[in-house]
């Protein structure tokens, strides 16, 4: 079978990459590579000069035109980052509604004649698709933080530009019906509707099986689904597409519908369901692949996976050279390679005749499935599940069963006897669903965290050396022997790791700007320490401890407890219920609550033994000794000498001398130097047992 368009779709996605991570000064280099590969296998193999040319001018083209949109669109865009008085006008396109009665707006227009797309974050949900706002403020640039990659996300939508919630808006309702405004209040309706017949979580996951909406889920429940590897069933992909549009495509060939007509009803119900869930990059890969396989038909051929995974990634890069950005369309595109490419060849040679046999092979196409996800997900998530085969081979189905269930609910507009009662068993499944990914959940081996260069290093590499052997032996055999091999050497090198680091205190400041939060742990037990009390400490400590996997927490220590921040870790602290929780220097009546079911304590001044360490904690202050090491975190007036001091809070005056300081405030007067970070959070000590100390950044630059 010829696949001409897998010679132009992956090596122009691939220049895309390339572009994206080297700047466009280095273009002599870039192209010199490219040009040796191309010459390499060339005298290897001469016959295929045709695909090699194809390909090698596909991915120099990607890599033009990535450049040339971020030097003439990007970068006069951003440009405006800081002007005060800027005025930007433009139509909404999406929208994202969050509690509190705030909302998120994506506003397409023109900044000083220039196409731009910007974001507009404000507490009036009122607006629709359609409706144009005329906003003056100070545009701010979009930075990432530790605990969201702001930048990357927004960039992959072509927005690069926020306006903030103190600018001045004008409202212009729209003159014309829009479809976008039309499905969004007709989701928005079944949306209500399935969560007042429904329990509150239940239905939540309902609407998120069935619309990626997942604002009204919990941030356990969405952990226990993330973390037993069934999480994607809430973004809205090819699985959701290409299960309703199989259902389709049975009921029309029942009615004997010709092909033609067919056809046209599937497409039409496609991109009305693409639009109505948001036009989101997975579902639109997923769109075009099943338009192309149906549409195969109409000319009498034989549609390909490969060929169509290639067609749909070239449509959508050309679409927005930017989409190389977003983990949605990484992992999309490795999912639909690992299911449709990868499983169907490692398992087309097993054998299936009997109930054990077929359940064999689909555990392994299962398999295959998650070794194709899995450098996506080491680069995207902080953590991966070790049971994603077996998980969803047990609740995928149930999955689509619930969809199926909820789909005719909606059909019928979720009101009615018949409606009640499809609403009632989809609710039931789904009930089952979360309790057994609950219950999976809080088993300590379900799941591994990230934060390993070692596990990064060695699965990304074995993509390639995996590519190596199909390209050079094509032996099913010897790919699954690599395959294995690959698996077995990343779970050694991942527990060594683990055991190396667990000799050693690792002591982390995490928290937005000024905020501290202390999380010392080792031998994968952690002690947190919040000073600041703000809301969003609990966030930061909940990403740290998936990324390292740690699952038991000693003490939780609240320096300054607000009702939001007690609410919030007593959310994220659900896995990892502390055995301790203690309040610092506050009246003993108000310490009277429960974090993860566990009652709070009241005392001034705590000091406790943990692997090695003497930690002693106060109200706005933390001590560490362990051995002849020192380590102190405290406020500017109660700085004290220490082998590392971290600084919380304003800091303008003189500080004490020590080996290694670390300000958090920005604002510092002390410039950076080799022993000194400034403006810096959320960077890890990490403490040897002879003294010696490390720091390095959770993100960005190392």
């Amino acid at each position: 079978m010829k696949r001409t368009a897998l010679y132009i779709g992956f090596p122009y996605t691939a220049g895309l990459l390339i572009a994206s991570v080297v700047q466009w000064q280095l273009w002599y280099g870039v192209l010199g590579a490219v040009v040796l590969l191309a010459l390499l296998l060339l005298l290897c193999h001469r016959a295929v000069w045709k695909y090699v040319l194809t390909s090698t001018l596909s991915l120099l083209t990607a890599c033009c035109v990535y450049w040339c949109t971020d030097a003439l669109y990007v970068q006069r865009i951003a440009q405006f980052a800081g002007v005060e008085g800027t005025v930007f006008s433009g139509e909404i396109t999406g929208i994202s509604v969050h509690d509190g009665g705030f909302a998120t707006y994506l506003l397409d227009g023109r900044l000083a004649g220039i196409p731009a797309r910007v974001q507009y974050f404000c507490k009036e949900p009122a607006y629709d698709f359609g409706d144009t706002l005329t906003l003056t403020g100070t545009p701010e640039k979009l930075e990432s933080t530790y605990l969201f990659s702001t930048e990357d996300y927004y960039r992959s939508q072509k927005v690069f530009l926020s306006m903030p919630m103190s600018c001045t808006a004008v409202h212009k309702p729209r003159a014309h019906t829009n479809l976008r405004a039309v499905l969004y209040e007709w989701r928005q309706e079944m949306t209500m509707r399935i969560q007042a017949r429904t329990e509150p979580q239940a239905g939540a996951f309902m609407t998120g099986l069935l619309f990626g909406d997942k604002s009204a889920l919990s941030g356990s429940t969405r952990t226990s689904l993330y973390r037993v590897g069934i999480g994607h069933v809430l973004a809205v992909s090819g699985l959701h597409l290409d299960f309703l549009a199989l259902c389709i495509v049975r009921l029309l060939r029942r009615c004997k519908l010709d092909r033609r007509w067919g056809f046209a009803v599937v497409a039409v119900l496609s991109i009305l369901f693409v639009v109505c869930v948001g036009e989101t990059v997975s579902v639109k890969r997923a769109c075009i692949m099943i338009l192309l396989s149906q549409s195969a038909a109409l000319f009498f051929r034989r549609a390909d996976m490969l060929n169509s995974l290639s067609i749909a990634m070239l449509l959508l890069s050309l679409e927005n050279p930017f989409v190389v950005h977003s983990p949605a369309f990484w992992l999309s595109c490795s999912g639909a390679f690992g299911i449709g490419v990868f499983a169907r060849y490692m398992t087309e040679d097993l054998p299936d005749t009997t109930v054990v046999q077929e359940i064999a092979k689909q555990f392994a196409a299962m398999c295959c499935v998650f070794i194709a996800v899995l450098p996506a997900s080491l680069l995207y998530f902080r953590e991966i599940s070790l049971i994603s085969p077996f998980s969803n081979l047990l609740l995928t189905p149930l999955c689509m069963f619930v969809l199926l269930l909820e789909a005719l609910a909606v059909l019928l507009g979720v009101r009615g006897v018949l409606a009640e009662l499809l609403l009632s068993a989809a609710q039931l499944f789904a009930n089952l669903i979360l309790q057994i990914s609950d219950a999976l959940a809080r088993l300590s081996w379900t799941s591994a965290g990230t934060d390993s260069r070692v596990l990064s290093g060695i699965l990304i590499a074995s993509v390639f050396l995996l590519l190596l052997c199909y390209v050079l032996w094509n032996n099913r055999r010897l790919m699954r022997i690599t395959a294995i091999f690959i698996l077995v050497t990343a779970c050694i090198a991942t527990g060594t790791e683990r055991v190396y680091r667990s000799r050693e205190l690792h002591i982390t400041t995490l928290g937005k700007s000024r905020d501290c939060t202390l999380v010392l742990h080792s031998q994968q037990e952690a002690v947190i320490v919040d000073l600041s009390g703000n809301g969003s400490a609990s966030d930061y400590v909940a990403a740290y401890l998936q990324s390292m996997n740690i699952r038991t927490v000693h003490t939780l220590f609240l320096c300054s407890p607000k009702p939001k921040s007690i609410a919030g870790y007593d959310e994220v602290l659900q896995f990892t219920a502390p055995a301790h929780v203690t309040a610092m220097e506050l009246p003993e009546e108000y310490a009277a609550y429960a974090v993860a079911g566990c009652e709070g304590n009241y005392a001034q001044t705590r000091t406790l033994l943990f692997h090695g360490a003497e930690i002693t904690v106060t109200g706005d202050a933390v001590q560490v000794q362990y051995g002849d090491f020192s380590y102190a975190c405290t406020k500017e007036n109660a700085a004290r000498p220490a082998d590392v001091l971290t600084i919380y809070g304003t800091s303008q005056n003189v500080l004490p001398d020590s080996g290694l300081l670390l300000v958090l405030d920005s604002r510092s007067c002390y410039g950076t130097d080799e022993s000194t970070y400034v403006g810096s959070n959320n960077l890890e000590l990490t403490v040897a047992a002879d003294g010696r100390c490390r720091v390095r950044s959770l993100y960005g630059d190392s």
